[in-house]
């Protein structure tokens, strides 16, 4: 469910904007601000405050990746540039139930990646995440992207007995069986063909 309100501003000449997206009767999107037609640049001036927003909104463009995610995303942030190039920044936390990777055919979990937004970029702090034994891993990283388009990722993960690799040959031919590693990794590349750098045992 959501509602958008708008009024026009005379004094700015700016369309006034207060928009609010609720999941089940909560709340879970807040958007203020204006946005400024007569601008050529540089129109959009929005602050949005995340309370448990769904990550599955996203899952689309992991498509490639990973065929469940589940959580929510909480922070701020802040939405400048176009309509059809949005420049945001801010802090957000996701908190992931799940999120399985398909090509691995492992799931994993994190009760609080933190993700720092830039144009462009998303930049993964230093954050910890669980597989499905309870094992775990420091991941830092980024995803880039061009508008949103050609998404290209650079994770490192400093795992412990981590369960990276769980297939059947039926599922994946090139690599299958069951996997623990301890040690470091790097996974980079665009989504469709990712590259993996280990030091592992």
């Amino acid at each position: 469910d959501g509602s958008v309100n708008s009024s026009w501003d005379t004094l700015t000449q700016s369309i006034l904007l207060d928009a609010k997206i609720s999941n089940h009767g909560t709340q879970v999107l807040a958007v203020d601000g204006k946005y400024t037609p007569g601008n050529s640049t540089d129109n959009l001036n929005l602050d949005a405050n995340l309370t448990g927003f769904p990550t599955k909104m996203f899952q689309p463009y992991l498509k490639d990746v990973c065929s469940i995610l589940n959580g929510n995303l909480t922070g701020l942030a802040h939405i400048s540039g176009e309509p059809g190039r949005p420049q945001i920044t801010g802090n957000i936390v996701a908190a992931l139930r799940q999120m399985k990777f398909d090509y691995l055919n492992t799931s994993y979990h994190s009760s609080g990646i933190n993700i720092v937004i830039m144009p462009d970029t998303f930049k993964i702090n230093t954050s910890v995440l669980m597989d499905e034994k309870g094992n775990t891993a420091v991941l830092t990283g980024t995803f880039t992207h061009n508008n949103f388009r050609d998404l290209q990722m650079d994770f490192n993960l400093d795992a412990k007995n981590f369960l990276c690799l769980n297939t059947t040959e039926t599922q994946n031919s090139s690599y299958f069986g069951t996997a623990f590693v301890t040690g470091n990794a790097e996974i980079y590349g665009p989504l469709d063909a990712l590259h993996v750098d280990a030091n592992v045992t």
